[in-house]
């Protein structure tokens, strides 16, 4: 299992959202299961959001008014007689919390705050944080809300609030609703996870070094045929291409419980692993003749033996290894 602490670790990466991570890491370590986690962090940046003021947004609402201010509404106004009465009905924005990311943060809190796989004391808590929502509409979360959720520079803490509030809808059994959410543990949901991973390794890369530049990369099949068959070819795209002027390394992240197979009792790399990353290097080969060096690197995560193994494949390095996710993030 991944200790918690680099569980936040990863998922602050896989986000790309680093900076906002350090502000709400505070005794996110001290949660005792992934599902914990989740709460804390929504927990922390809650206050924090509190603290400095929830976000407003303009929001569109009718009134009757005998003093004139916004868009008039000209077809209420004759329909009802209102300018007879020396009135108007009008179309007013204002300021408001109630507003979808302030939504989706208040529901996500009563889920949490309402399940029994919560520890006692953040359930408290967010039933605190909860009241704090008074002025927020309760809505129910669907996949679509997500996206409509609109981010700008001075409210860019709540993209990591949301990401957390999306990976709790997501891990919810279909079963659940706001009032008693049966939430799995996302850590091992290999599915979910294979994307964070991805998203992880592609923003370190981008992140900590400059030899190379990073980038998922569309690949050709190099086929030959009528326009019709070749229209039904699936995209290509490696996980993350590292490349520089004599050379680039194509990563190809696999996150799986076991990184071996075992026929007979022989264990060795997984055959459709090795198939994906040579298609991946021949595909590469044709289109970057400037490039003098093409390497494969199949990368794992561990939880318990790290390895790296290294082979030559038809003019190509080879490495299959596993990344050590026990070890101390902070380092």
């Amino acid at each position: 299992m991944i200790p918690i602490k680099n569980l936040f670790f990863i998922l602050c990466y896989a986000w790309g959202r680093l900076d906002e991570g350090e502000l709400v890491r505070a005794s996110v370590d001290e949660a005792g299961t992934p599902q914990d986690l989740l709460a804390r962090i929504l927990i922390n940046g809650s206050n924090r959001v509190l603290k400095d003021g929830l976000d407003r947004g303009y929001l569109e609402f009718a009134e009757e008014s005998s003093s004139l201010r916004g868009k008039i509404d000209f077809s209420t106004s004759i329909s009802r007689l209102l300018f007879e009465q020396a009135k108007a009905a009008t179309f007013v924005d204002e300021l408001s919390h109630n507003i979808l990311h302030n939504q989706i943060l208040k529901a996500t809190l009563i889920s949490l705050s309402n399940s029994d796989l919560i520890d006692e004391k953040l359930r408290s808590e967010l039933a605190r944080l909860v009241r704090k929502f008074n002025d927020v509409d309760l809505i129910r979360l669907t996949a679509s809300v997500f996206k409509r959720v609109q981010i700008h520079q001075n409210n860019s803490f709540y993209a990591f609030l949301t990401n957390v509030c999306e990976l709790v809808y997501l891990q919810g059994t279909p079963n659940s609703d706001i009032g008693n959410l049966k939430m799995r543990d996302f850590s091992r949901d290999e599915i979910k996870m294979r994307k964070v991973f991805q998203d992880f390794v592609f923003n370190f890369y981008k992140l900590n070094q400059k030899e190379y530049s990073v980038a998922s990369e569309r690949l050709t099949w190099g086929a030959i045929g009528d326009e019709e068959a070749l229209r039904h070819l699936p995209n290509m795209y490696t996980d993350v291409s590292l490349s520089s002027s004599t050379r680039k390394i194509i990563l190809d992240t696999k996150y799986y419980a076991e990184a071996f197979q075992s026929n007979w009792g022989k264990q060795s790399f997984h055959s459709s692993h090795l198939y994906q990353l040579n298609t991946y290097l021949d595909s590469a080969q044709r289109t970057s003749k400037e490039v003098r060096r093409l390497d494969g690197v199949l990368l794992y995560p561990a939880t318990n033996d790290e390895f790296t193994f290294k082979f030559e494949l038809r003019d190509h390095s080879i490495t299959v290894a596993a990344l050590d996710m026990r070890q101390d993030s902070s380092q």
